[in-house]
């Protein structure tokens, strides 16, 4: 893995609270593969970059909302998301206003996480981010003063919030597939019908909330072709839709499709038919 670029940005009005196993005695919490456990309550112009990241990180929000950008998705996070941002990959995220969440590290050498490695990073409606958040003040508050009689309430925490992670990533991952799937096909169902849009892979990739190499896989995962291939294919059905069943001039019918001129919708329609629009239409 190349050498992680960390940019980190923390206005004063920021208040953190966290710990990590550095400053505790038990390594990673408890063999639970924690390394680092925080509970932020933030505000506008905080941001944090890591490029690739080291760890894997989870975030689960509680207040406001913010901007966050990984391998798969780059997309607005809202109070009750659940976010998933496996280590190796780009991890970005900022806040545009006010912003509370509890956040986790996790080891991706742990043997509690190494099957996260091939995993997608995911973002869902959380069940249980409240008491998520109760549970790390509580992790905190003990972990500051952790003595001997609370060693054993420290253990049983960072397995409840093990616990809590495993459901989440298994609810993301599992339906994950499916809404994604029916969020591209929701795309292209406005691609279909309204083809003489400009359409190009940025602002797809914007509108199915995706970054540009996670849409592009999931594309042609999904569908067996790129994403602007589905766009030509859409405007080629209905140029000759158009063709056969209107008396719609060349020019209407280069615009209706998403060309500018004549010229540049003949090229486009000779090279996937073989022929120029005249011709087929006249067939």
């Amino acid at each position: 893995m190349k050498s992680c670029q960390e940019s980190i940005i923390v206005p004063a009005a920021c208040v953190e609270r966290y710990i990590t196993f550095a400053h505790h005695p038990n390594e990673h919490f408890f063999g639970t593969g924690i390394n680092f456990a925080c509970l932020s309550r933030l505000v506008r112009g905080y941001s944090i970059l890591r490029d690739p990241s080291p760890h894997h990180q989870v975030l689960f929000l509680t207040e406001g909302e913010g901007y966050c950008e990984t391998d798969r998705f780059a997309t607005v996070m809202k109070a009750g998301d659940f976010v998933f941002m496996r280590s190796g990959t780009r991890q970005h995220f900022r806040t545009d206003g006010q912003m509370a969440f509890a956040a986790l590290h996790l080891d991706p050498a742990s043997p509690v996480w190494s099957n996260l490695f091939h995993a997608e990073s995911i973002i869902h409606r959380g069940k249980n981010n409240v008491h998520v958040a109760r549970l790390f003040e509580m992790l905190l508050d003990y972990a500051s003063e952790p003595g001997p009689e609370k060693i054993a309430l420290l253990s049983g925490l960072c397995r409840v919030l093990v616990h809590l992670i495993e459901l989440e990533l298994d609810r993301g991952h599992r339906h994950g597939q499916v809404s994604l799937r029916m969020r591209l096909e929701a795309l292209f169902r406005e691609v279909t019908q309204h083809p003489q849009r400009p359409w190009d892979m940025e602002i797809l990739r914007r509108k199915a909330a995706l970054s540009l190499p996670h849409f592009y896989a999931c594309c042609k995962r999904y569908f067996g072709r790129p994403p602007m291939q589905i766009v030509r294919d859409a405007r080629l059905a209905r140029a000759k839709y158009l063709l056969r069943h209107s008396t719609l001039s060349l020019k209407e019918i280069a615009e209706q499709c998403g060309y500018a001129d004549i010229y540049s919708f003949s090229k486009f329609f000779r090279k996937n038919t073989g022929m120029a629009p005249g011709q087929y239409r006249q067939r």
